[in-house]
């Protein structure tokens, strides 16, 4: 079960790490050839493990597995969108309102809209202790916007 509570960790470590340093790269060779190079990167090391997973060298749980693209439906291309617009935005956000700012905005965002996620797929509403910890960051992302020369 542990190991599941470092995947998330994980995660907001690479997310800030990616838009820092893209944010950087796009200082050298302009955002949208940062984007690009990260699309070939990505693109290299999922087809990789796609094809070990594939090819039985690497022995996945089967949610994580290497299926048919046979019974592709349209709205299974919208993962990748949104995932290009992470990569685009996230440090075009940085650009201009600076990491701190940035990554409030997003928490807040994705804390709201996950409530919705999970109410319309069935989970129900969060109880009262998940309502006070929003509230809290909510209250931070906006003690934080208004305390950045965004506003000023």
């Amino acid at each position: 079960m542990w190991i599941y509570l470092i995947l998330p960790i994980m995660t907001g470590v690479s997310i800030v790490l990616q838009g820092g340093l893209n944010r950087a790269s796009a200082d050298q060779m302009g955002l949208l050839s940062a984007v690009l190079l990260n699309a070939l990167v990505f693109l290299v090391l999922a087809t990789t493990l796609w094809a070990l997973a594939r090819f039985g060298i690497l022995s996945l749980p089967e949610q994580m597995g290497a299926g048919s693209f046979r019974s592709l439906q349209l709205w299974q291309l919208w993962p990748g969108l949104f995932g290009f617009l992470i990569v685009l935005l996230v440090p075009w956000s940085i650009m201009h309102l600076g990491a701190g700012l940035t990554f409030s905005l997003v928490i807040a965002t994705q804390l709201i809209v996950s409530i919705l996620w999970d109410s319309l797929r069935g989970h129900g509403l969060p109880g009262t202790g998940m309502w006070i910890g929003i509230a809290l960051v909510l209250a931070g992302a906006i003690l934080i916007l208004r305390s950045s020369n965004v506003t000023n």
